[in-house]
């Protein structure tokens, strides 16, 4: 029996949903017939960049190429070799963990995709946002992988910080991710990069913004600075400042010892942990295993993504040499928030977050304090250390320092794939100096965290002033960047 058509239900399930509609001779060549490509928000940026003076990236160009495509032969050190971990908003970043080539490699590398300084380097490869970066002028030489594009600009056409923000902001991150094909591991073809569509902008405009983006580094550079000085406060009262371990290519271990800690591995036995314990004990004014002061020490849970999710996620990637990658946190959602499995999984400002799986290039060991009241969720990889009477600032500098990451280097199993655990950081030795010394790290790690907030808020205002003279005109978007800041 067949039923009679019921316009009313169907207009009603239509307005649930997002419908676009576009005649087949506006299909963009080659042509591109997925839904998703024709959705009301693609549309509706792409007309609304068309109706104001344009270039297509490829008119303003000399270059756009990226990295080898396949994977060179690994050196333990050399000419860096980047991937697009390394390309984070606005900067790039040698410390997320990159492998290393050796110089003959790179020359022969070098002479297809050749980044300098000046040039943009943008993230094509992967799920996520479509990061862009300027390189510095401060930089080595290095060579890049495929995940990463290297876009040279034509002299005077544009400012790279300016489209480098424009790329990072919602007009350009909107553009890149329409273009990009693939489900499982999205990729940006070059043809498609060169499609970007990029608004002129007035020579005034386009040196605000600069001028913007560099305070931003300026707030960075001194967040680095920060960090580091408190590092060397630390091994400066410890007397560890010029200290090198023993440097023994034999040496002899009792086989009861052996067997007591249920470890066969030479390393482990090697003298240089025993003599940086030893020189601990003598220099500190008290030394802790963290299992005297800690109220919990576990890892955190195995998470479920989720791109629109509201809630941080944190994992190994986001441990950084100095602190945490607070603007690249992964997502999940509220359902997976509230499972009862992961209660135990959540941060807190003051907890202490290190890294406990890695390889070839980026070994376990690094470790970071979470300094932001928003609660987020530790992945597996990631251990998370509350402390219960002692500062976990001041901890986490001295477990992220060598004192640390000597201890973490012992401890490791596995040869490959590198394992560190909850119960061998519970009997890591921490070193206390005197409370002025310990004030003085605290606040210099303090400081530095608010520099690099200061820095991503500088460039959060570019991103929005360049929208908004995008939807209005330059005017308003300076007057929002001149209030901002």
């Amino acid at each position: 029996m067949n039923r009679p058509f019921d316009e009313a239900k169907y207009s009603a399930l239509l307005k649930g949903l997002e419908v676009s509609e576009i005649l087949f001779s506006e299909l963009h060549d080659p042509y591109r017939i997925e839904a998703e490509y024709y959705g009301k928000k693609y549309l509706s940026g792409e007309r609304l960049l068309s109706q104001r003076p344009h270039n297509k990236l490829n008119d303003i160009t000399t270059k756009v190429s990226d990295g080898t495509h396949f994977t060179p032969e690994y050196t333990d050190s050399g000419i860096p070799f980047l991937s697009a971990l390394n390309v984070l908003e606005s900067r790039l970043d040698f410390s997320v963990g990159h492998q290393f080539i050796s110089q003959a490699q790179h020359d022969e590398l070098y002479r297809r995709c050749d980044p300098k300084p000046g040039d943009i380097l943008l993230r094509k490869v992967g799920v996520g946002p479509r990061l862009a970066a300027v390189v510095p002028q401060d930089v080595p030489e290095f060579s890049i992988f495929v995940s990463v594009a290297q876009i040279r600009l034509k002299q005077g056409e544009i400012e790279p910080t300016l489209l480098s923000t424009f790329i990072n902001c919602h007009y350009g991150q909107e553009q890149l991710l329409r273009l990009q094909k693939g489900a499982s591991q999205p990729d940006l073809h070059l043809e498609d990069i060169r499609k970007l569509i990029v608004p002129i902008f007035s020579a005034d405009f386009q040196h605000q913004i600069d001028r913007d983006v560099k305070q931003a580094k300026a707030s960075l550079t001194e967040s680095i600075r920060l960090y580091a000085q408190a590092e060397s406060t630390l091994l400066r009262a410890l007397n560890l400042e010029n200290w090198n371990p023993p440097r023994m290519s034999t040496y002899e271990v009792r086989a009861g010892e052996a067997f007591r800690k249920g470890r066969l591995d030479a390393e482990h036995f090697h003298p240089q942990y025993e003599a940086l314990l030893q020189h601990l004990q003598t220099h500190a004014k008290r030394c802790r295993l963290v299992q005297e002061f800690s109220s919990y020490c576990d890892r955190g849970v195995q998470p479920e993504y989720s791109e629109v999710g509201k809630y941080p996620v944190v994992n190994s990637r986001h441990i950084l040499e100095r602190g945490l990658d607070y603007d690249n946190f992964e997502r999940t959602d509220e359902a997976f928030w509230n499972r009862s499995d992961t209660q135990s999984a959540r941060i807190a400002r003051g907890d202490i977050l290190t890294y406990m799986t890695g390889g070839y290039s980026k070994k376990p060991g690094r470790t970071a304090v979470y300094l932001e009241d928003e609660p987020a969720l530790a992945s597996n990889e990631v251990n998370m250390l509350r402390a219960r009477d002692e500062n976990s600032i001041y901890v986490a500098v001295a477990l992220n320092s060598f004192i640390g990451r000597l201890q973490a280097a012992a401890a490791c199993t596995g040869s490959v794939q590198q394992h560190l655990y909850p119960s061998d950081i519970q009997n890591f030795l921490v070193p206390f100096v005197d409370a002025s010394t310990q004030t003085q790290i605290v606040a210099d790690v303090e400081a530095s965290h608010i520099a690099r907030r200061r820095a991503k808020g500088l460039l959060e205002a570019a991103k929005r002033a360049v929208e908004i003279a995008i939807e209005e005109n330059e005017a308003a978007g300076l007057e929002y960047l001149k209030a901002t800041i």
